[in-house]
């Protein structure tokens, strides 16, 4: 009776009550030498000090609880206790102990078969993994416990771990989806500890995607929940997290008191990581504030308990942290040092996931260490002496300039030839084609609804299904890669050296690649023979260049309510002239020191941050004197430009495009397709009256509704990806392209000789961009509209034909992840003659992920894109000069492309670069 008092004590949060009638029950227990008794009151003794925040405490009852559980040959109670042991470890800060227990108590609870005991040692190993850093893991033990979790609160625990590890890799969108479902549970189920966590853990997410003030609400929202549960260790978090909030908006002093009242209850409580992670942001706060030698002795001390406790992420964050000091101290060898122990942890923690996206999203939250390192070193050889060691160190920043780059897409081009789903579980691949197919079929939906006066909420409620396809999809490409033999046997592909660069490079090619940095950027200029370097303006100035720059050459594009058209023509001729200064600022800002060195080369440029939204083609040097000549004397009047996302990656299209073996055919064109019933091909069919499938005339004739957008965010995100892609403003509706046929036709009657392939009207289809006869073919053109998603790349695509000839829907999406699977052996170029092909998801570090991946993946080693929703007359012209460069000139590509970009630019039709700048070449231009 005493035990069961106890545990309703704890239940209701009154662990004093607890402590007493289980230490009343102890002595009865032993009297009368029921070891089973004696054994859980131990251990629940051992709990509730664990909760109270005294683990050191807790070790001791539970040593005593353990031997007893052995010899009542208790098997469940033995896992539960040794799990106990292990949490205790862990909050201590011990974490290789903790990982120790919870393995023995995992072979305890499978041997007992007890699902509960099992789910509860998964869920405690991954969050101890998750500790060390080492994310796969965590991300692997947490998706075997999720669904043994029968009972909504502990899988509302388990669900928020999820969550606190994609938060942790840099992905917030997918951490957000895990919180809020795990806040509906914990709410219900009155779990008042799981609410306060899942609050917190939503702070910090919303911190981490920069909405300063949610997470300050749900941080304020989460305080007096601990306070009144008692939940210390949470409510030393919440102060801690909040400090961290206030670094982030500059209230220093502010971020100084809350991290203060953290301390001393993170040291109560002997937690030492978190005392590490509250010693490290008070370092930088202090940094903020200018006393360097208080920041110090903060960081330093949290380097100690960090080293303690085996935390690489938090070591990783200090070294960077002593690092700024350093640095701005100008003590630039120990900065560097300092700094060079960051990278290696994160590259060793980096290499640890097998998710490509996981990958990239961590690396992303890392990229600020890799900018520090890049400026140290290239301050360091700025003061070496000219010479082989100035030399040395410019070349060591371009490395490391590599190594911060696109390295998510080089693994996949070198994955891209090995075949990885080869022995695996055939269950494992048909569940992915599956995902895939729901996630294309749903999105269909989720637009179909967008062009009706749906409810929000099914609007939203397909959203959230299309979240959780894709998450599943992630889940299931990482366990394809953690069983494929031929994923085992790739070898991880090291970014290229300063030499290895050089050697790519003809006599006639140059490499322009950017690195932007907060206090300062850098550009390096590498040739054949000898690699150069320059300091530019800070991050922020470049980019606030480089948008006014991109909206004035698409002032065309640009939505002014209730503008006339004379206003609007007045607004452009505006835009075009101002767009020729604004040409000219960011040229002379990025490429006046380089100039002297360019001649006539070819420029290969590697873009970041903004600048890989910008058509350098456009850009000038020198101020114009009229409008004319400014048109007439852009960057590609005398260069050949091609586009990047890094050196290294251009060596990895290279070798995988080797050996390829000559396609038999010329070009296949998928255009013109139909998109809609109202459509003049859709035939009018007799149709039966239950027939609601295929469209009746007059429903042909009646216009769409204009969809109510204003409500719902989805909404919106959809219907403006819609609206770039062609959609009217007044309607939510994909019009026709009516030039694109034309330059389908041109291009088709230039391959001549029975060499091309068209696919025009209903046969423009997905299964047509989908089929293995694609494959050979040395060039594929699509002319038609494209959709961007630029929160979800993955749900970028081409929209293709939407009804088949009579009128039914079908879907006409061909999504990225299709585009990924496709099989181009032989492809030499893709074109894609779409709007805003070449945009995607910023991911820094990774740079743009959109389509050109996934066609780079499928096998082609070149692509042609657009930057902005395209004009289809200028666009057809434009495409029928290239090709003629092309087929009938035998011009390479991206030869090819400046050309048609200087005829069209000569035209006056034409001459502004939103006719001609929209479309560049990335990949091979050999």
């Amino acid at each position: 009776v005493l035990n069961e008092m106890g545990e309703i004590y704890a239940r209701t949060n009154e662990r004093q009550k607890a402590i007493e009638c289980y230490s009343q029950s102890l002595p009865i227990f032993r009297e009368v030498k029921d070891i089973s008794g004696e054994a859980v009151s131990l251990n629940s003794l051992g709990v509730i000090y664990n909760d109270l925040g005294d683990s050191r405490r807790a070790l001791t009852y539970y040593a005593q609880a353990l031997p007893l559980r052995r010899a009542a040959r208790d098997q469940r109670g033995e896992a539960n206790t040794t799990n106990n042991i292990g949490e205790s470890h862990r909050l201590l800060g011990e974490k290789r102990k903790a990982l120790s227990f919870f393995e023995q108590a995992l072979r305890l609870a499978r041997a007992a078969k007890d699902r509960v005991g099992e789910a509860r040692s998964l869920n405690s190993l991954g969050a101890t993994y998750s500790d060390l850093g080492d994310m796969q893991k965590a991300l692997d033990a947490y998706t075997q416990a999720l669904p043994l979790r029968r009972d909504l609160p502990s899988r509302a625990i388990t669900m928020n771990n999820i969550g606190r590890a994609y938060d942790l890799l840099g992905a917030q969108q997918e951490a957000l989806s895990y919180y809020e479902q795990t806040l509906q549970i914990a709410r219900s189920a009155k779990a008042r500890r799981t609410e306060a966590d899942t609050l917190n853990y939503m702070g910090l997410s919303f911190w981490a995607a920069g909405d300063n003030a949610r997470a300050i609400e749900r941080f304020e929202q989460a305080l007096p929940v601990t306070q009144e549960v008692k939940y210390v260790v949470v409510e030393a978090q919440i102060y801690n997290n909040l400090g961290l909030v206030y670094n982030s908006m500059r209230e220093w002093q502010k971020a100084i008191e809350a991290l203060n009242k953290a301390l001393p209850l993170l040291r109560q409580t002997g937690n030492r990581q978190g005392e590490a992670y509250t010693l490290n942001n008070m370092g930088f706060a202090y940094d903020a504030l200018g006393d360097k030698v208080k920041a110090l002795e903060h960081h330093q001390q949290a380097l100690k308990a960090s080293l303690e406790v085996g935390d690489r992420l938090r070591e990783a964050k200090i070294h960077y942290g002593i690092a700024r000091i350093e640095s701005s101290r100008n003590n630039l060898k120990p900065a560097r040092n300092q700094i060079e122990q960051t990278i290696k942890i994160v590259e060793s923690l980096r290499q640890k996931l097998s998710s490509p996206d996981l990958r990239a999203a961590y690396r992303a939250s890392a990229q600020q260490y890799y900018d520090l390192y890049i400026d140290v070193l290239m301050r360091l050889g700025k003061r070496a002496p000219k010479g082989i060691s100035q030399n040395r160190l410019i070349a060591e920043a371009l490395q490391v300039s590599e190594r911060a780059r696109a390295r998510s897409l080089i693994e996949l081009l070198t994955e891209s030839n090995a075949d990885i789903r080869q022995g695996v579980d055939a269950k494992l691949v048909e569940r992915e084609r599956e995902l895939q197919e729901q996630i294309n079929d749903k999105t269909t939906e989720q637009i179909r609804l967008l062009g009706t006066r749906a409810k929000a909420e099914l609007i939203a409620a397909a959203g959230k299904e299309i979240e959780q396809f894709n998450t599943d999809l992630r889940e299931v490409e990482a366990q394809i890669r953690a069983t494929s033999p031929r994923y085992a046997n790739l070898t991880q592909p090291e970014p290229l050296t300063a030499q290895q660069i050089q050697r790519l490079l003809d006599a006639n090619t140059m490499l322009l690649e950017f690195s932007l940095g907060e206090e300062r950027s850098y550009l390096w200029a590498a040739t054949s023979t000898a690699i150069y370097s320059y300091t530019l303006p800070k991050r922020a100035a470049i980019e606030a260049a480089a948008k006014r720059f991109y909206d004035l050459v698409t002032a065309r594009n640009q939505f002014v309510a209730k503008e006339s058209n004379p206003q609007k023509q007045e607004r452009i001729a505006q835009a075009d002239t101002e767009s020729l200064t604004a040409a000219a600022a960011l040229g002379r800002m990025l490429l006046t020191q380089v100039a002297p060195l360019l001649g006539n080369k070819r420029l290969v440029i590697v873009a970041d941050g903004a600048l890989q939204y910008i058509p350098f083609g456009a850009l000038s040097i020198r101020n114009p004197h009229s409008a004319l000549a400014a048109f007439r004397n852009p960057l590609v009047a005398g260069h050949e430009m091609i586009s990047l996302p890094s050196a290294s990656t251009l060596a990895a299209l290279r070798s995988e495009s080797a050996q390829r073996q000559k396609a038999s055919k010329t070009v296949a064109v998928i255009a013109d397709p139909v998109f809609e019933v109202k459509d003049e091909r859709v035939k009018v069919v007799s149709i039966k009256a239950d027939d609601k499938s295929i469209a009746k005339p007059e429903a042909a004739a009646k216009p769409a509704e204009t969809p109510a957008v204003a409500s719902d965010p989805s909404r919106i995100l959809l219907y403006k990806s819609a609206k770039d892609s062609g959609a009217t403003d007044a309607e939510f509706r994909i019009p026709r392209l009516p030039n694109t046929r034309r330059e389908a036709e041109t291009i088709l009657s230039l391959a001549g000789n029975n060499t091309g392939k068209s696919a025009f009207d209903f046969a423009a289809s997905r299964a047509a961009a989908t089929s293995d006869d694609l494959s050979q073919y040395r060039i594929l053109h699509f002319a038609t509209h494209g959709f961007l998603n630029s929160l979800n790349p993955e749900l970028s695509g081409l929209v293709l034909s939407m009804v088949n000839e009579q009128g039914k829907p079908q879907n006409g999406y061909l999504l990225a992840p299709e585009i990924y699977n496709m099989k181009l052996p032989a492809t030499e170029l893709v074109v894609l003659s779409a709007c805003q092909t070449g945009l995607g998801k910023e991911i820094r570090g990774e740079g743009v992920v959109g389509l050109t991946r996934g066609f780079m993946y499928a096998g082609a080693p070149r692509v042609v894109v657009s930057l902005w929703s395209v004009n289809d007359r200028s666009t057809a012209d434009l495409m029928k000069h290239f090709y003629e460069a092309m087929l009938s000139k035998g011009q390479r590509p991206s030869t090819a492309l400046r050309s048609a970009q200087m005829l069209l630019m000569q035209s006056k039709q034409w001459q502004a670069p939103y006719y001609w700048a929209a479309f560049g070449l990335q990949g091979e231009w050999r």
